[in-house]
């Protein structure tokens, strides 16, 4: 039996008198209504958690979708992979290695995803 069925039971014994009994049902009536506004502040608190947490996926999701953009800047159509035997061979006359050309590259790349990812975590805080 929900609370409204037991309220409406309480309030047909109250108007009736039944059992000589107004003042346990007048108890249980106030008790009832009691229970009734402790759960109805639960809910009030639970939705305004909720609504935090919905805020909070919100915010990280855009961060995750940032990432997302940051991976699909350089598309292959319009930037394809070099000949990597032949970039090395110039690299080197140059004094340098595609592995630290390649390092450096990736690095500030991660970087760049390392920021936007403490800028999410930071705005937690």
């Amino acid at each position: 039996m929900s609370i409204s069925d037991e309220l409406r039971n309480i309030r047909d014994h109250l108007r009736t008198g039944r059992f000589g009994q107004r003042e346990v049902w007048e108890r249980q009536l106030e008790d009832a209504a009691a229970e009734s506004e402790r759960q109805a502040a639960d809910i009030d608190q639970l939705l305004t958690e909720r609504q935090g947490w919905l805020y909070e996926i919100e915010r990280l999701q855009a961060a995750l979708h940032e990432i997302d953009q940051w991976s699909r800047a350089y598309p292959f159509r319009i930037f394809p992979e070099p000949d990597f035997e032949k970039a090395h061979e110039l690299l080197q006359v140059g004094g340098m290695t595609v592995d630290a050309i390649s390092a450096t590259a990736i690095r500030r790349a991660i970087e760049g995803v390392g920021e936007i990812a403490r800028r999410a975590l930071e705005e937690k805080e």
